[in-house]
């Protein structure tokens, strides 16, 4: 994708590589190990932990979730039983968390 200056009428000028249009953004070649999704190399490696990279995340960061590393790790039955553990945990707090502020608002009213 080049970035040409134009005249204002709405036409570029010379729309050629070798004019002295501005690259801004060249497609990379696909990876030769392409995925079934498609991916590219930078999409492949968003969620890895590289040496040294773990001691300096914050605790909530998603590349340190068990379902999440075992995903990663090709453990998929493995990853799924971790999410589904997680989302029961979630459910559950927020059943408490709705039961008890309930309770607190109908006794206020019962008051």
């Amino acid at each position: 994708m080049y970035y040409i200056n134009s005249d204002g009428s709405g036409k570029p000028k010379d729309c050629s590589p070798s004019s002295n249009a501005s690259l801004l953004w060249k497609r990379n070649k696909p990876p030769p190990n392409l995925t079934r999704y498609n991916l590219t190399s930078f999409a492949i490696t968003l969620n890895e932990l590289t040496p040294g990279l773990q001691e300096n995340l914050p605790p909530t960061d998603s590349r340190l979730r068990p379902d999440q590393r075992h995903l990663e790790n090709g453990e998929y039955d493995r990853a799924n039983s971790e999410k589904q553990r997680l989302e029961r945990r979630q459910r559950m707090v927020c059943f408490h968390f709705l039961d008890f502020h309930v309770s607190k608002l109908m006794h206020s009213f019962a008051n």
